[in-house]
């Protein structure tokens, strides 16, 4: 009997040919093996793991060498393999290569799982209960949905939810290490298993393969999605708009995001993604939109009505007079600018935007929060960027502010990029997520009030304009006569 394997190696698709990246060996007559299983072979004077894709009576080859006799080290099954098939076709690489790229690679002995160790209670405020557990029956319901979800304690609390009756192997996807250990921290009860990247291979091979033995919930960066679980039930993708689910260095770049389309239609498990708003690829027919924002009080200013009767020039009256009335009661505010630098729209970068704040309000202390602090600063006024919200903002421990400024929303919209009102909308939705968790009024100020108006009121119906003002222009640029 002849098995076909897949080598866990670095391989250049030009040498993978038509199979591939399929290899012949024997298979000696005392041992059975099966489709799925990952053993060990040899290939070019070495020792790999290998993957066995299929079973033939028969080989094309002369000499073919046996495979290794020792026990396999797991099992796929055959939607896993045609997993890493379908990925490696989209990606245009060598299957063996996107196998290596996700095995981690066991030790000789190999180390003990490990469990992160940090405890975040978990709790939501009484106000928000009510929305979660309509949540919660929503998604009990739903095989692909978005779920409005403001910050990563509402997504744990809405995950927690859904396990206490669906309780299959869940896989949670995470943008960033911190975003894994804070998901982990508030579903510690549950005791996942974890793996980031950061890890060593055996450490992350030991985590994986404890996952696929006991089930539970795991819970990773985007690597994560290239470690599937044979009977997986849910995949939960957290913060689904963040840039971070896409591999920006590879060509083309692997997408977690789709990477776990493709596995939930395989092993037909639920496909939920959480994130304070939603973007256009949300509206497919095939998804449920569910819950919405929380209530939060929310002003939008017009800076440009009110200009020509502000006193300084990147502080709207009505801002000013927002954060006069925080600092009169006691209050800390926190300023936001989208751009550290000069390319804001306001054009100030935030060393400047804190002098004007110095100068605006001479009796309250101003403070920067950017990459180079070594803490946050215990001020009046704090100036920051998304720096805040990446690598700070813990919505169980909230530094108690009593208003949250969006000096500058329209940055982003000035981006060359496609996509740039869903990003603002998002960006803007994580600051009034903010400002949700301290309890406090949320500003925005910004020359286009139409659109932050529609942003907040009818967010689904803006994002279906935009979606088919997009198409409508592919029509378009389809249909020019070529020349």
């Amino acid at each position: 009997m002849i098995a076909q394997v897949y080598p866990v190696i670095r391989m250049p698709q030009s040498r993978a040919g038509s199979g591939g990246g399929v290899f012949d060996y024997a298979i000696p007559e005392d041992l059975a093996r099966e489709p799925g299983d990952v053993i060990r072979v040899p290939f070019r004077g070495r020792t790999v793991m290998g993957v066995v894709k299929s079973l033939q009576p028969t080989s094309t080859f002369g000499t073919i060498k046996p495979i290794d006799g020792s026990t396999p080290l797991f099992r796929l099954s055959s939607q896993e393999i045609a997993y890493f098939e379908q990925i490696a076709q989209e990606l245009g690489i060598s299957v063996p290569t996107v196998l290596y790229n996700a095995f981690p690679q066991a030790g000789a002995r190999g180390p003990r799982p490990v469990s992160e160790s940090a405890v975040q209670k978990l709790s939501i405020p009484t106000t928000d209960v009510e929305r979660l557990s309509s949540d919660v029956r929503s998604v009990l319901r739903a095989s692909r949905a978005f779920v409005w979800c403001e910050d990563i304690r509402y997504a744990a609390a809405l995950i927690a939810g859904v396990q206490k009756t669906h309780t299959g192997p869940t896989l949670i996807l995470c943008p960033n290490v911190r975003d894994v250990r804070l998901m982990s921290a508030y579903l510690s009860s549950h005791a996942p298993t974890v793996v980031t990247g950061d890890e060593t291979e055996p450490r992350r091979f030991a985590n994986w393969m404890q996952w696929r033995n006991a089930g539970g919930i795991f819970i990773g960066t985007r690597i994560a999605a290239l470690m599937p679980h044979p009977s997986l039930s849910a995949i939960y993708i957290i913060r689904s708009g963040h840039d971070n689910h896409r591999e920006p260095k590879r060509v083309p770049p692997f997408d977690a995001r789709i990477g776990a389309e493709r596995l939930a239609e395989l092993v037909g498990a639920k496909l939920i993604a959480c994130d304070a708003a939603p973007t256009s690829t949300q509206l497919l027919p095939d998804r449920t939109i569910i819950g919405r924002a929380p209530d939060t009080d929310t002003l939008v200013v017009s800076q440009s009505k009110e200009r020509p009767h502000a006193e300084h020039v990147f502080v709207s009256p009505s801002a000013s007079a927002a954060i006069a009335e925080a600092l009169a009661h006691g209050q800390r505010v926190l300023a936001v600018l989208n751009r550290k630098d000069a390319t804001s729209k306001i054009g100030l970068g935030i060393s400047e935007a804190a002098r004007g704040l110095r100068a605006a309000f001479p009796t309250a202390t101003v403070a920067i929060l950017e990459k180079a602090a070594a803490s946050v600063p215990r001020s009046d006024i704090l100036v920051t960027t998304r720096f805040y919200i990446e690598n700070v903002f813990n919505p169980a421990h909230p530094e108690g502010f009593g208003l949250v400024a969006d000096l500058d929303p329209d940055a982003l919209l000035y981006s060359s990029l496609a996509g740039a009102i869903e990003e603002t909308m998002r960006t803007c939705f994580e600051w009034r997520a903010v400002a949700h968790a301290n309890r406090c009024p949320f500003i925005v100020q910004t020359t286009r009030p139409e659109l932050f108006e529609r942003m907040f009121s009818d967010p689904i119906g803006l994002l279906k304009q935009e979606a088919d003002a997009a198409g409508a222009y592919r029509n378009l640029v389809d249909n020019v006569p070529k020349t």
